[in-house]
């Protein structure tokens, strides 16, 4: 039979191990969790950051278009439309993609939607004209065709204008949430840490003085 001083020493052993255990385990889950509250709020800042370099990258390929198709119009030299030619097999499939980036904003989706439809009236045009000034038959009402199309891109700068505002505002809030997040962490784990080391110290002392 085990002797009562021998089993009170076996007792205190076994606290002494499993609460510094259990104490640094539950240390070890708090530093997890805030981790990865730190890492999703960068992974919210870099996507923002994608959609933003995305949309001006789009933007500069419908520059391209636009002084592509002017310089031609101009000239009339084949040289002048390859920025056009470059850049039109990329424009929709930039747009599709920005649309996926941002396919939890409504607000966002529509608006890209609305850059779509305009710059498809725009190339329309664009197209026939082009095709009209390399056979020297400008079609008719040539004049307000084109302003109308000047209006078009316009109205897609504007577009574009409103939608990296509003990206750029949320990447602002996103990061003044991830830098909050970092500051939680430590001091909410620094706390937790000295709340952690004065609890064991006082079971330490308990058990000395028991």
């Amino acid at each position: 039979m085990m002797r009562p001083a021998a089993h009170n020493i076996r007792r205190t052993l076994a606290r002494a191990v499993v609460l510094p255990f259990v104490l640094t385990a539950c240390l070890a889950v708090f530093v997890l969790w805030q981790l990865d509250r730190l890492v999703e709020a960068g992974r919210s800042v870099d996507h923002t950051d994608q959609v933003i370099a995305e949309s001006n990258a789009t933007l500069k390929l419908m520059v391209d278009l636009e002084s592509g198709f002017r310089g031609y119009l101009l000239t009339r030299q084949d040289e002048f439309l390859q920025p056009y030619r470059e850049a039109e097999p990329l424009v929709e499939p930039k747009l599709s993609h920005l649309s996926d980036l941002v396919s939890d904003s409504g607000p966002q989706v529509e608006r890209l939607a609305r850059v779509s439809t305009l710059y498809g009236e725009w190339r329309s045009y664009a197209t026939r004209l082009m095709a009209a000034r390399a056979t020297n038959q400008p079609p008719s009402g040539e004049l307000v065709g084109s302003t109308e199309n000047k209006q078009r891109m316009d109205a897609i700068r504007s577009e574009f204008a409103a939608f990296i505002e509003t990206e750029t505002t949320l990447r602002d809030q996103r990061a003044r949430r991830a830098q909050h997040a970092a500051r939680v962490a430590e001091i909410s784990g620094g706390l937790l840490l000295f709340a952690l080391t004065l609890a064991l110290a006082g079971f330490t002392r308990r058990q000395m003085l028991g």
